[in-house]
Formats: structure tokens, C-alpha cells, sequence
């Protein structure tokens, strides 16, 4: 988490390499960083150590793997390795978070979960930049599924309220969540309790 500082510019052009063909009219964005041509099998990204098998990325322990990528094919960056480098962010989460600091180290340890959840089916879906204020958090992440599965679990686990909003441009979500304020939710209490009282 990088403090107070505030978050970066969401960079919303791809780098020339990365850029996709001309999208035809009602076809559903792409994501640039994974149109490309494919790299040979078995590479392996000198980053991260995933490995390119069978046609999508995989996780595979490090220390088991050649100095190269399998049977001699080459190391590159992988598509989420390229993104943190690019800060090219696919999910843009901010959380409205409470004033409690326990409450906070919750959220936390929830957010990083999920990313922990994903990266095992799929080394691509991680977190980009976790950038705080005294009000709210800023997730980012490398693709939409993984902004979406931490707006789902935040009103699972805290209730609240969360909104989505799809690019029809590119492949962004803006996931937003807000929590109930204290004083609704001790009102919502009080009328739950005398709705019970004047049965």
C-alpha cells in the first residue's frame, strides 16, 4: 500500500506493441495485452515464473524450472507482468472505507485474499497498486473478473452498497463500494425493533 500519496493516472492507451486491430461495430472489447501473438510453448516469464502451457498461462514452482523455459523456449513477460510494468490497470475498485483501523486491516485481508483466490486458477488476475487516503482505498487490478470478485465479497462481508460501471470502450470496470453510515444503520435498527414490538 503506497500511503497517502494518492492514486496514479489510469493510463487509458495502450503502448504501440500492445494496441489492438480496429474493433468492429457491437463486437465486445478485447484485451489488448492478450491479442497478441502467443508466445512458444512452454515460455516461462522472467518475472513471475508463470509458464505458457496449452495455451494459457499456468503457475508453476520455480524452483523445479530450468534456467530457460521448458525444452529451450524463451523467457518473456507475461500479459499481468506487462501491465504492472505499463500500469495498465483492467478493474479500478475504491472502497469507502470506515474510520475503525481493525475494521480496515479486515477489508484488507479480504481484498488480498480474493487476489490469492484468483491468481490459483488464473496467475494473471492480480492486484496492481492498493493506494490509500483517510477515506477510501483504490484497488487496482489487472483485469475485470478479479475488481468484480472484490466488489462481491466486500458487500458479502460488510454489506453496504456496490456499484459497477463497464467501459464500452476497452475492457475496464470502475467498481465502487460504499458501507451503510453508522447512524442509518442504528435507525434501521431502532424501526426493525419497535416494527417487532408493535406486532
Amino acid at each position: 500500500m503506497n500511503g497517502s500519496r494518492g492514486t496514479q493516472p489510469i493510463r487509458t492507451k495502450v503502448p504501440r506493441q500492445c494496441a489492438p486491430r480496429a474493433r468492429r461495430r457491437g463486437e465486445p472489447p478485447s484485451d489488448p495485452y492478450l491479442t497478441q501473438r502467443p508466445p512458444q510453448e512452454g515460455a516461462r516469464c522472467r518475472q513471475c515464473g508463470a509458464v505458457y502451457q496449452r495455451k494459457r498461462w499456468r503457475l508453476a514452482p520455480l524452483a523445479v524450472l530450468p534456467a530457460r523455459g521448458r525444452g529451450g523456449a524463451p523467457l518473456v513477460l507475461c500479459p499481468a507482468c506487462r501491465k504492472t510494468q505499463d500500469h495498465y490497470p483492467n478493474g479500478v475498485v475504491t472502497v469507502h472505507w470506515p474510520k475503525n483501523p481493525a475494521v480496515r486491516e479486515e477489508m484488507l485481508h479480504l481484498i488480498r485474499h480474493q487476489e490469492q483466490q484468483g491468481r490459483r486458477i488464473n496467475p494473471l488476475e492480480r492486484i496492481l497498486s492498493l493506494d490509500a487516503t483517510a477515506d477510501t482505498l483504490t484497488v487496482m487490478t489487472t483485469n475485470e473478473r478479479l475488481a468484480g470478485r472484490i466488489g462481491r465479497a466486500l458487500e458479502r462481508a460488510f454489506h453496504g452498497k456496490t456499484v459497477y460501471q463497464w467501459s464500452r470502450e476497452n475492457k475496464l470496470v470502475r467498481v465502487e463500494w460504499a458501507g451503510v453510515p453508522a447512524g442509518a444503520a442504528a435507525r434501521g435498527t431502532r424501526a426493525a425493533r419497535n416494527r417487532k414490538g408493535g406486532r
